[in-house]
Parts: C-alpha cells; structure tokens; sequence
C-alpha cells in the first residue's frame, strides 16, 4: 500500500470544549471505542495535543472538518 497521500490528523487542547465534547468528536470522526476516545481526549489534555488518526487525504479532510466544527483546533500534515 502507498501511503504518500495520507495524512495526520493532529487535534489540540483548549479550554472552550468539555472532555465528553471531546470524546464524542473524536469517536464521531475517527469510528474508534468510546475507551480510545477517552485516551486520546486524556492526551490532548495533559499534553496539549494528540494525533488522532492516519487516513488517505478525503478522509483526513472529513474528520478534519468535523472535529473542526466544535471549535477545536485540528491540522493535517502528510504522512512520511
């Protein structure tokens, strides 16, 4: 598989979104485990960020979308 056209999905902490807020985007825009949410949501709390998932770039720009709607910062870089 080439994976030259996938990209990160990096989301960022910020005091305007409550942890469930979270965990349900993230689960919403990732198709993870209401448990892998809540880890990842954990990450971006106590380190600020986290990289949330790896997709081809229509997928990336979905989730990124989505997670963007609710107000949290979230960026895609391409994979190498």
């Amino acid at each position: 598989m080439n994976y030259d056209n996938w990209y990160w999905i990096t989301v960022y902490d910020n005091d305007e979104n409550t942890f469930e807020e979270v965990i349900q985007v993230i689960q919403k825009a990732t198709r993870c485990s209401h448990e892998v949410a809540e880890h990842v949501a954990w990450e971006i709390h106590n380190k600020g960020e986290s990289k949330v998932m790896v997709a081809p770039f229509s997928v990336a720009c979905k989730a990124c979308d989505l997670i963007g709607k609710i107000g949290i910062k979230v960026i895609m870089t391409q994979s190498r």
